[in-house]
C-alpha cells in the first residue's frame, strides 16, 4: 500500500493489490514476512504475526518521515549513519525534538503542537504492540490536536491572544494536555490495512 501526499498534505491511499482483509473478531494473522524494510513492526519481523497494532507502528513511521524528512531506511544524516526511528525516539525522550525536525516551528505555540504529535508518534513506535495506542485512539488524538490548533489560530486572528491556551503564548505541554482533556471526544472511523507486500512511502 502506498500513501501519497499532495502539496497540501492531503493523503491518498493507493495500490491495494496485496492487501489482506481480516474479520473484526480476528486479532491478527500469521503470514510469510513481506514488506518494506524500516516500516515493518518489529514484532511482525520476529513472529510473522501481523496485527492491527502492526498498522499503528507503520503509521508512526510515516509520521516520523513527515516530521524529519527522512526515510526510515536512509540511515544517514549530516554525514552520520544512524537509525532515524531510534534517534527520533531518543530525541523525544530527551526533549530534543527540534534537532531532528526538517522544519523550524513558527513560534512556541507551534513547537508545543509538534511536541504533542511527537509524543504520540513515540507511543505508536513502542516495541510492544500491547503498549501502542489503537488506530482509533491515534485518530482521535490527532483530531483533538487539530481542533486545538485551529481554535488557537482563530483566536489569534480575532485579537484574542489569552483565551484558549493560557495567559500568554508561552504555554506548556501540560497545559496543552489539560485543554485536550476538556475537549469533546471525536469518534473517527479510520481503517489502516498494511499489506504484506507493499511499499509505504510519501
Amino acid at each position: 500500500m502506498n500513501i501519497l501526499l499532495d502539496d497540501h498534505y492531503t493523503a491518498k491511499v493507493s495500490d491495494f493489490g496485496a492487501s489482506v482483509l481480516i474479520s473484526p473478531n480476528q486479532t491478527g494473522i500469521g503470514s510469510k514476512i513481506q514488506g518494506t524494510l524500516g516500516y515493518l513492526d518489529p514484532e511482525y519481523l520476529m513472529t510473522g504475526n501481523l496485527t492491527a497494532k502492526s498498522d499503528v507502528y507503520s503509521f508512526g513511521v510515516v509520521l516520523v518521515e513527515l516530521l524529519t524528512g527522512e526515510k526510515p531506511a536512509s540511515g544517514v544524516r549530516d554525514g552520520e549513519k544512524r537509525n532515524i526511528i531510534q534517534y527520533f525516539i531518543l530525541c523525544v525522550e530527551d526533549g530534543r525534538i527540534a534537532q531532528v525536525l526538517n522544519f523550524e516551528p513558527a513560534d512556541d505555540g507551534e513547537m508545543e503542537e509538534v511536541e504533542a504529535v511527537a509524543d504520540l508518534v513515540k507511543r505508536c513506535l513502542n516495541g510492544s504492540g500491547l503498549r501502542r495506542p489503537t488506530m482509533k485512539e491515534v485518530a482521535e488524538e490527532l483530531a483533538r490536536l487539530k481542533k486545538l490548533s485551529d481554535n488557537f489560530w482563530a483566536q489569534g486572528e480575532n485579537g484574542e491572544t489569552e483565551c484558549l491556551l493560557g495567559e500568554s503564548s508561552s504555554y506548556t505541554y501540560e497545559s496543552l494536555n489539560a485543554k485536550m482533556e476538556q475537549m469533546e471526544t471525536y469518534t473517527v472511523h479510520t481503517t489502516f490495512d498494511i499489506e504484506q507486500a507493499s511499499t509505504l512511502g510519501i
